[in-house]
């Protein structure tokens, strides 16, 4: 049975991974890329089964751009890192007056890296999703069952891991941190080895990026995937104004994180 849920498994991420491919979205052709901001996307794991619909709904027609690069290289980070730069360098993307990043797990470790390595010069903010229940599973996994993690996700799933976060030191622009407050369903399943891990840091000194800029919502990191458009106004509001709106959740959430998976 579990052969079978895993040969299932596979079958569906080497599906989507062939379905993959670089997306642009263009909010006014009128304009020259000179004049013109986009939102770069730099997507995580979730993207090899979630679809783009909901990210796009939330994202396109803002007044932005929308870019989305099929980055993710199953080898390493280092790879991710070469596949942004080729995007950026194939389309043009140094001749926008302004780009607004906005990435996931696997994503924040590449746009750290990529920054630290090629000093693009129009990035205007990031937004960086985070979770620290989410970034104990590629550990978990790895752990359990290396090879099974190395079939589905590439040797990709070892790096991320064993390497520390990359601090982007010092920006230059305004960033922010979303933390997710809410387990997936894949770490519920998992939680066992989860309690055996040291209790996850939910503050702003346990990302290591520091900022002033930190929102927090109840969401999983499916969540993010699937109902961003529930919160992509407060991203939006971030990328026009270098600042979150009042009323986001300043503080850690005290909902337990696993309640939704219990049974009733």
């Amino acid at each position: 049975m579990i052969r079978k849920i895993h040969l299932s498994l596979l079958v569906i991420f080497i599906g989507f991974s062939a379905l993959s491919k670089d997306k642009i979205i263009v909010d006014n052709d009128n304009l020259p890329l000179e004049q013109r901001e986009a939102i770069l996307l730099l997507n995580g794991f979730g993207s090899l089964y979630h679809a783009d619909k909901n990210q796009i709904k939330a994202l396109a027609n803002q007044g932005f751009d929308l870019l989305i690069p099929d980055y993710i290289s199953r080898k390493s980070i280092h790879d991710c890192v070469n596949n942004v730069e080729t995007f950026y360098q194939e389309n043009h993307l140094s001749q926008y007056k302004a780009i607004h990043v906005f990435s996931y797990i696997v994503g924040s470790w590449t746009v750290n890296e990529w920054i630290t390595k090629h000093q693009p010069k129009n990035i205007a903010s990031i937004i960086y999703d985070r979770s620290a229940f989410q970034e104990t599973v590629p550990r978990i996994l790895d752990t359990e069952n290396p090879f099974m993690s190395k079939v589905i996700f590439g040797k990709i799933m070892h790096d991320i891991a064993c390497m520390p976060y990359p601090v982007l030191k010092n920006p230059e622009f305004p960033i922010a941190l979303i933390i997710e407050c809410k387990a997936t369903r894949v770490l519920y399943k998992k939680k066992k080895a989860f309690d055996k891990l040291p209790a996850p840091n939910h503050s702003i000194e346990g990302f290591n990026q520091y900022t002033p800029n930190v929102s927090y919502y109840f969401k999983s990191h499916d969540d993010l995937y699937t109902q961003l458009d529930q919160i992509s106004g407060d991203l939006i509001h971030f990328f026009k104004n270098k600042k979150f709106p009042d009323n986001i959740t300043k503080s850690p959430c005290s909902e337990d994180p696993f309640q939704t998976y219990y049974k009733k």
